[in-house]
This record gives structure tokens, sequence and C-alpha cells, in this order.
């Protein structure tokens, strides 16, 4: 285990009055660790940003390092939480009893989308709920597909607008469609538990037009579809295209009830997604994903570790990993000692710059560097909590986690 001395005495000079200014990357550059130091030392490379929110009674205080809506990262399952909150959303503005969540999805018929569209065509009973949670509880590549299709590329983008979420662009499915195959959507209906058809929509074919710059290029090479070497950076301007900072906005407007948003929430609902969001895979029992561990796509906190996550611990989170791209949007909450924050981050850890090699330094560098985040942060707010109650003896003897968990 490292010794975090340094760390230590960093906290005591910053938190002699707990109100003093927080400076969030003095703290990340005091860290003895390894990898913390890699990146630290590089984080132009790395491309990391980093987005660290405290509740309070007026609101929010912020912190960043380095985030930047100009700087591209691929957000690959990070673009399944708007279409999941957006879900909730367009239902809500039928206001029809019958219309809801836990309606089945259909996608079949003479005029159903092409098999490839959807990834796997196999789930055409599921409900939007059930979508919703395989989105993300593990992520599925299927699911966010049907909902696409439910919500349709225009209906997502100016939805996203209208609610001040502009640098949230949703321009792909997960499946292997095209540009232009993207901006169609084909007929779907809701179905009741009485087999009842409640809400039927055509096809369509969107108009609306996310990204004015369709030249976003990085890296030095990469592998094509047919497996050849292409020396030349890749072109991601027709991909997903998220700001961290207003998905960071986003997660905070469902994950805390009492904040102010646009969105057409219930706290109900709410509540509903911050709970999906927060469950284990052995939590779920339909599908059933008990052979995952605790930390399957829990990056930020426990993302090195396989340790069981205790029951006083909520992490409702959607994570991202893609072409040497990892990311994290967290809200956390200990049930117990009632710290609540959210974190969000960002890294890139592509040391050749090749695209679709399959060669990315995710076990090396990105999850311990993510689990060491939220675990450093949490400490961080633990030592607030204890100069607050004024209990805090040794606070060595305090520290709850330590910064080199291992893989038994």
């Amino acid at each position: 285990m490292w010794r975090l001395i340094t760390y230590l005495l960093f906290f005591g000079k910053c938190v002699q009055s707990y109100s003093q200014e927080f400076n969030l990357e003095k703290l990340l550059k005091s860290i003895k660790n390894p990898v913390f130091e890699k990146v630290m030392s590089n984080p132009d490379k790395y491309r990391i940003q980093i987005i660290y929110s405290r509740p309070t009674s007026n609101g929010f205080i912020d912190y960043t390092y380095r985030v930047n809506d100009q700087e591209y990262f691929y957000p690959a399952s990070l673009a399944k939480l708007p279409l999941c909150i957006l879900t909730y959303d367009k239902i809500n503005g039928f206001k029809k009893p019958n219309v809801t969540i836990e309606n089945q999805l259909i996608t079949s018929g003479p005029y159903a989308p092409p098999a490839k569209f959807l990834y796997y065509d196999s789930l055409k009973h599921l409900s939007l709920k059930d979508h919703i949670i395989r989105c993300f509880v593990v992520s599925d590549n299927s699911s966010p597909n049907y909902l696409y299709e439910f919500l349709g590329h225009e209906y997502i983008n100016k939805t996203l607008q209208d609610l001040d979420f502009n640098k949230i662009k949703i321009n792909q499915r997960f499946s292997h469609s095209d540009t232009l195959q993207n901006r169609i959507t084909f007929p779907v209906k809701l179905v009741g538990s009485k087999g009842d058809t409640t809400f039927s929509q055509n096809g369509d074919t969107s108009s609306f037009k996310t990204n004015p710059k369709n030249e976003i290029l990085l890296g030095k090479r990469y592998i094509d579809a047919k497996g050849k070497m292409i020396r030349k950076p890749m072109n991601f301007g027709l991909d997903n295209n998220i700001s961290l900072s207003q998905l960071h906005q986003l997660w905070k407007e469902v994950c805390y009830p009492n904040t102010r948003t646009k969105l057409n929430l219930s706290l109900e609902n709410k509540r509903e997604i911050k709970a999906i969001a927060s469950r284990l895979p052995n939590q779920s029992d339909y599908p059933n994903y008990y052979h995952y561990a605790d930390n399957y796509r829990k990056f930020l906190f426990y993302g090195d570790s396989i340790k069981k996550i205790p029951s006083n611990i909520q992490i409702a989170n959607k994570v991202g990993l893609a072409y040497g791209f990892i990311s994290d949007i967290a809200y956390f909450k200990d049930q117990i000692s009632g710290i609540e924050f959210s974190l969000s981050a960002v890294l890139f850890v592509n040391d050749n710059e090749t695209f679709n090699d399959g060669i990315y330094q995710y076990e090396s560098i990105g999850l311990p560097f993510l689990g060491n985040l939220g675990r450093i942060l949490l400490d961080y707010e633990s030592y607030l909590r204890n100069i607050q109650n004024k209990s805090l003896v040794n606070i060595s003897s305090k520290l709850k986690y330590s910064y080199s968990l291992k893989k038994k």
C-alpha cells in the first residue's frame, strides 16, 4: 500500500478551514502514485478532463481540471445516458396514463429497421424500461439502438438543444449504419400489458444538422473496416460528440431532486433512473448478470478492484470505453456517512495513437487512475466531514481506502 504522506500534508494545509478554496489540480499533483504521476506529468497526452461537484444548500461548488469543450473525446457508451433520460422525457410528454416506460417496444413488421441497425434484433419483446436497464447495468450495445429508434435523430438532438445541452450531439446508432442511415428511423409502436397498442409512430428522416464541423482528426493511424492499416489520422467528425461538462450537468439534474431543470421528469422518474444506474450486476434478475463482478462498469472508485461494493455505497453512473478513451460520469453517496458528490472524468490511454488495433492501456493506466481518483476525492470528503464534526483525531487512521487496491 502506498503511503500518502504528501497527500495528507496537503489535506492539513487546504482544510485548516474547510471553507478555504480547494485546488483540485494541487491535490491531484500531490498524489504519490506511479499512475497518477505518469498521467499528471503529461496531461495533454492523456487528454484528461475532470469535474468534481459538491452539493451545498445553495446549489453546487464545481471544481474542474482541464475541462475543454473544444477538446474532442470519443464518448462511446456515454451516449446511452441521454438516450435513457430522453426516453422518460418523451413518454411523459404524451400525458397518457397507458403510455408508460413499462410498455413493450415493437420494431417488427413490414417496415422494420434492418437487423444490422439494431445490432441484435432478438430483443423485440423487451419494454423501454428493460432496454434502459440493459444500457446501465452492463452497457449493452443493442438496447440503445431500440431507444434511438423510438426517439429518432431529430427528436434527440432538437430536445437536447431546447434543454440547453447543445453540446451533446447524438449522430449515430451503436451499430453498422452510415451517416444517412443514422438519420432515418423506422416505424415503431408501444404495446401495453394487455397487448393493446398504446402508441405508434411513423418512420422519419431527420433534417436536423448537428455537426457543422465534419472533420475532427485524431491519432496517427487506424485500421479500417476491411482490416487495412490507414496511415493517417482518423476522422471523428461524424461520430457522437459530447461535452463532458454538459453531460455532467445533465446527470446532476437527474441525481439531485431539487436541481432546477427543463427536463420533463417527475421526482419518481429521477429516483427510478438513479436506482437503475446504481444497480450492480448481481442485483439484476432480468436480464441475469450474476456472473459479472460488482465493479463491472464502475470505473470511478472501484475500476481497479474486484472487491465487493458495500451495501451502503450508491454509485449511479455511466461509463464509456473505446479507441483508448475511458470515461465515467458518476453520482456517489454513502448512505451511512451521508457523503454525497458527483464526479466525471475522461482520459485517453492509446500510447501508439493507433485506432482499432486493440492495444490500449485500460488495465495499466485507465482503470487504476479512475479508481484511485474516486477514492481520493471520497477521502477528501470524509476528511471535510470529520473537520466539520470536530471528531478528527488522526487522519491517517481515518482514511478508508487504499490507493493501490490489488486484484485478488
